[in-house]
């Protein structure tokens, strides 16, 4: 039975092939930048069904990498696509923003002018508070005096 190893596959060409025959323990190594495709890269060491199964193979890898080039693209359109419309939208993006920020500054406004009024009646209320405060004092104290001076005039 023979055994082949590749290692690796740089830009569609073969770097190295190991062959190996396990029945006999005998191995060979083959360098070659050739392309796969070629029949005389491989023709000398191979037997045909593997020449063909290699050939089978190295067709399957181009197409997959040839379907992924085509999924790339498609997403490559994909995003400018959609990079397009971002900056398409972008403009009412900002106008809406800006109207937004207008509604908040308006709100904005409209309690610190309630919290103004607000204030502007507490204050006239204290200051009622304190008038009414005060004139009782005046009372008090103009009752005080006039019952002192009642006091004194008695005795």
């Amino acid at each position: 039975m023979v055994k082949i190893v590749f290692p690796s596959f740089c830009n569609e060409h073969l770097t190295f092939i190991q062959v190996r025959d396990d029945s006999t323990g005998v191995g060979a190594s083959i360098g070659s930048q050739t392309d796969l495709g070629s029949d005389a890269a491989i023709s000398e060491h191979l037997p045909r069904r593997d020449k063909q199964e290699l050939k089978v193979e190295y067709k399957k890898a181009l197409k997959q990498e040839s379907e992924l080039q085509t999924e790339i693209t498609r997403l490559d359109e994909k995003i400018t696509q959609i990079m397009a419309d971002d900056n398409n939208s972008r403009p009412m993006l900002l106008q809406e923003k800006e109207v937004l920020l207008e509604e908040i500054r308006r709100l904005n406004s409209l309690v610190r002018s309630e919290g103004e009024k607000v204030r502007k009646r507490l204050l006239r209320h204290v200051f009622l508070q304190s008038l009414v405060l005060e004139r009782e004092d005046f009372v008090l104290f103009q009752n005080f005096r006039l019952g002192k001076n009642f006091t004194n005039s008695v005795t």
